[in-house]
């Protein structure tokens, strides 16, 4: 009588390192990288915190859980993580897992912003332009749209809408700001082991 040969389920490879995490998330295969995510996040690790928080955000390998999002991306952010920064302001600016308050948006869109975060400098000067949590003001706008459109975002048709809406000496002084601009130091503390 021939034998059937037995299936069994390989056992879940728990990625060890952020990259293999990445990867797993890469490959969609979310409960391994959310596995490897948590671990390093609960040791203190920022990129992985942010992942995990995109993964409650998304459902990616774990129910959708805005709450939870906020929460690790919080402990990203304070760290110094500027994905984390920016995130962090869209929960806020939308009330998704915390208050909606746009000017805790438009602190956290700044942290980013300050270190080189297109998509934060990009949503900071909207922010500007239409009086959101700040006071409305065109200059800075343009200012925050003239960084994020020399990473190529599409800040370029904004800051050419509002820039026709300032004076020449406006337009200049914010283009020297920007020339003169330069992103902030970071400095990130250093990974927990247990």
């Amino acid at each position: 009588m021939p034998q059937i040969p037995v299936v069994v389920e390989p056992p879940l490879v728990q990625a060890q390192t952020f990259e293999q995490s990445s990867l797993a998330h890469e490959r969609k295969d979310y409960r391994t990288a959310f596995a490897g995510f948590a671990k390093l996040a609960e040791q203190g690790h920022a990129a992985a915190q942010n992942n995990l928080g995109v993964m409650y955000k998304d459902g990616q390998g774990v129910s959708k859980d805005n709450e939870q999002a906020s929460v690790w991306y919080r402990k990203a952010a304070e760290q110094g993580n500027a994905s984390a920064q920016f995130n962090l302001g869209l929960m806020y600016l939308g009330g998704q897992g915390v208050p909606k308050d746009e000017p805790l948006a438009v602190a956290w869109y700044r942290k980013a912003a300050e270190q080189e975060h297109a998509n934060a400098q990009y949503n900071l000067g909207l922010m500007y332009a239409q009086g959101r949590g700040i006071p409305k003001d065109e200059q800075s706008a343009y200012f925050w749209w003239l960084l994020a459109s020399a990473q190529g975002t599409q800040a370029v048709e904004n800051r050419d809408i509002v820039g026709r809406t300032l004076s020449p000496e406006q337009r200049a002084a914010a283009r020297a700001a920007a020339l003169n601009w330069k992103p902030k130091a970071i400095s990130y503390p250093s990974i927990v082991t247990r």
